[in-house]
């Protein structure tokens, strides 16, 4: 991470238009990504708020598992992502349970996930498409 001063920043950004232009795009994205943010806490009920959280991750820091699937790091304990996804702690824990029991979902070490199903997860979430064309496409480019 590097940090400028305003200034200098808008200097390099009227020098160089790629500069500029990467600059908007990452605002553009990040206001995109804080839009689904808030319609998914607003809108959705736990288990949707839930796959659409596990289907960002898988989108953005996935990677094929040798047994299949996607496999990536979970950020928050449970208790933070409960209060992420403005959830009863109690709530989200029965919720991952059913996911467990499915199959579609399983932790195979403390802080990693795999999800067994990407389409399936893909499925409880309306927000799905718009994750897909805000992280670059659909889950084979993951």
């Amino acid at each position: 991470m590097l940090r400028f001063r305003f200034g200098t920043f808008a200097a390099l950004a009227a020098g160089d238009p790629a500069i500029a232009r990467y600059f908007d795009d990452a605002v553009a994205k990040q206001t995109a990504r804080q839009a689904i943010h808030l319609a998914t806490v607003g809108r959705l009920d736990c288990l949707q708020r839930l796959a659409t959280f596990l289907t960002e991750l898988a989108l953005t820091t996935g990677v094929r598992a040798p047994c299949g699937g996607l496999a990536f790091e979970m950020p928050l304990s449970r208790t933070d992502l409960a209060d992420y996804l403005g959830l009863n702690p109690d709530t989200l824990s029965r919720t991952i349970s059913r996911l467990r029991a499915t199959g579609l979902l399983s932790h195979p070490e403390r802080h990693r996930a795999l999800i067994r199903d990407f389409e399936a997860l893909a499925a409880l979430t309306p927000a799905a498409r718009s994750l897909q064309a805000l992280c670059g496409g659909a889950e084979a480019s993951v």
